[in-house]
């Protein structure tokens, strides 16, 4: 399978490390896996992103006070993001005529579909 542009999808993160741009940019990418393959998606982290960069990683349940420990940014975050369910979207972009689909942002997934639909009909006649 592959992934489309615009759509939404549901994985899991498989690694995460710290990387850098040409630039010096510095960054944290990730791995995320569903059934389409396997996306990647950074975290750019600079003065004007940072708000940003602190609600994608609040989605990986990491905490800004985290963040600013050197020590966790070493040893412990690339491996407490593993395993963790993320919902994703996907964006088409051109380059030198090259369309290349990518990840365009992070979020909490949502309850399975399955149970929304009861749930739905059941919260109309007064139920939980």
């Amino acid at each position: 399978m592959s992934f489309r542009d615009g759509c939404r999808y549901t994985g899991s993160v498989i690694s995460g490390s710290m990387i850098e741009s040409g630039k010096g940019t510095p960054g944290f990418e990730i791995q995320i896996e569903c059934d389409e393959g396997v996306m990647f998606h950074t975290i750019w982290i600079t003065p004007k992103t940072v708000e940003y960069a602190a609600k994608d990683f609040a989605v990986l349940d990491v905490t800004e006070e985290q963040l600013a420990n050197v020590s966790f940014l070493t040893n412990q975050l690339p491996l407490m993001v593993q395993g963790k369910q993320v919902t994703f979207g996907t964006k088409a972009e051109e380059y030198k005529g090259n369309v290349k689909i990518r990840c365009a942002w992070i979020g909490n997934p949502k309850a399975p579909a399955a149970s929304s639909l009861q749930g739905s009909v059941a919260k109309m006649f007064g139920g939980k």
